[in-house]
């Protein structure tokens, strides 16, 4: 109907003497360069899709640089000063810090039904598993370190954290910032690198 109207137009600006235009030597028919459009489309979807797959990267690169940072400067060695009343701690703590991990982990697996150490043991073998690049025992480690509510100080929510972001799964980063900003709120072991992390993730 609406070419219609427009080619009755054309002819009546023809019959009173008005020069045709280019629109009615086509017959009022635009063309539409559909494939361009589908073209730039989809260029544009595949840019969006590239910048958020380049994003997320960057995020999760920093999220593990941050942890790697911590576990090099705060976790190569044991304090000797802590739990020593056992002779097996003691050597894990020993074994750890020569590097002998797998030995570490040996002794401070033998503590596990020790319930004196229960909470030390659980925290020396999630840090062994997460020197080792054993994430998922690591994780189980702190999940149950953190189950001790009645320590003083517990840092299993911080080292959960640390461990999720250097695991870097999917969704791991997003568990670790709730993490450290608990940690924050209740101004658990970590708090203040919890609080400097939040600001750049």
């Amino acid at each position: 109907e609406w070419e219609r109207e427009i080619k009755q137009e054309s002819k009546k600006k023809i019959f009173e003497g008005a020069p045709p235009s280019e629109f009615d030597k086509d017959d009022g028919v635009i063309p539409i360069n559909r494939s361009r459009i589908f073209w730039l489309g989809g260029a544009v979807a595949a840019s969006v899709t590239i910048l958020i797959v380049f994003l997320t990267y960057l995020r999760n690169d920093t999220s593990q640089q941050l942890a790697d940072a911590h576990i090099h400067q705060n976790l190569t060695t044991l304090s000797t000063t802590m739990g020593t009343e056992s002779d097996n701690l003691a050597a894990g703590i020993g074994a750890f810090n020569e590097k002998d991990y797998n030995r570490g982990e040996t002794l401070f697996s033998s503590l596990s039904d020790n319930e004196d150490l229960a909470a030390e043991t659980t925290k020396y073998l999630g840090i062994t598993y997460l020197k080792t690049e054993q994430y998922d025992k690591a994780i189980e480690q702190f999940n149950k370190l953190i189950s001790y509510t009645d320590l003083y100080a517990n840092p299993g929510k911080f080292y959960l954290a640390v461990t999720l972001m250097k695991r870097s799964h999917v969704g791991d980063e997003d568990e670790a910032k709730g993490l450290l900003q608990e940690v924050v709120a209740e101004k658990l072991p970590g708090y203040k690198e919890a609080s400097d992390w939040l600001a750049t993730l």
